[in-house]
């Protein structure tokens, strides 16, 4: 009898064990299914999180492209009869596709003297309008190391650049645009790229075109404190400051006309 009960006891012991395990691991699965939904469920909101941000870039580039293609289409119209001369700055014209091509006469390294052979090729467009962005390569060339390069030949020549622009094109407007400001690091260019010296001949550009009745466009002022503009030389541009450059330069034209 005894026996039997201790038999009987084992079984329920068992039992009671069994179940125990049984639950355990149902509540184990539980648990396993609860997170696994809760991860599903976070993986999910961090696909539609993936989803919009891509939506949003996608606007946001979309909404960049119809401003800049109204932009040009506005830009090369407006500038169809203008003639822009400078150095590689002025080139940029071209390389973010701003105006056409023939509206621009520039090269890299280019100053005021190298200018004065492209007079020729300026009568042949015979445009309404001629910009003149020269200064931060004549910074470098006009260093006074010599007396054909100080800053005083720097003034005799952009007032010859003005007179045989003039001689050949009578009617046409001239306009000069400020030399800007350069990032401290520019100097790893030339140790002559400095705000100080580019301000000297700054003035007298300013100077040149009061004596000249040239329109004189303040492009440095809108510009200089934003250093977001600038590439990484700390000389040349990004688009955005093309756009502020061409609708400066557009405000003074019309004020002109």
């Amino acid at each position: 009898m005894k026996r039997l009960i201790l038999i009987l006891l084992s079984i329920i012991l068992i039992f009671i064990s069994v179940r125990g395990i049984f639950f355990s691991s149902i509540m184990i699965d539980d648990k396993k299914t609860i997170n696994k939904a809760v991860e599903v469920l976070n993986n999910k909101n961090d696909i539609e999180t993936i989803k919009n941000s891509i939506k949003l870039e996608k606007e946001k580039s979309k909404e960049k492209e119809e401003i800049q293609a109204s932009e040009e289409i506005n830009f090369f119209q407006f500038y169809k009869n203008t003639v822009f001369l400078g150095d590689s700055i002025t080139e940029g014209l071209i390389d973010y596709e701003l105006v056409n091509e023939y509206n621009v006469i520039a090269e890299k390294g280019d100053n005021v003297k190298d200018a004065m052979s492209k007079v020729d090729k300026i009568k042949q467009i015979n445009p309404e309008n001629v910009v003149l962005f020269y200064g931060m390569n004549d910074v470098i060339e006009f260093d006074g190391l010599n007396e054909n390069l100080t800053e005083d030949k720097f003034r005799e020549t952009y007032i010859s650049l003005i007179n045989s622009i003039r001689s050949e094109l009578p009617k046409v407007k001239i306009y000069a645009i400020s030399p800007t400001d350069v990032m401290s690091n520019a100097i790893n260019t030339n140790y002559r790229l400095t705000n100080e010296n580019i301000l000297k001949f700054r003035n007298i550009i300013k100077d040149v075109c009061s004596e000249t009745n040239v329109a004189y466009v303040d492009i440095n002022s809108k510009i200089s404190s934003r250093v977001d503009l600038y590439e990484g030389d700390g000389i040349h541009f990004k688009y955005e400051f093309y756009n502020i450059w061409l609708e400066t330069l557009k405000e003074s034209i019309l004020i002109g006309e």
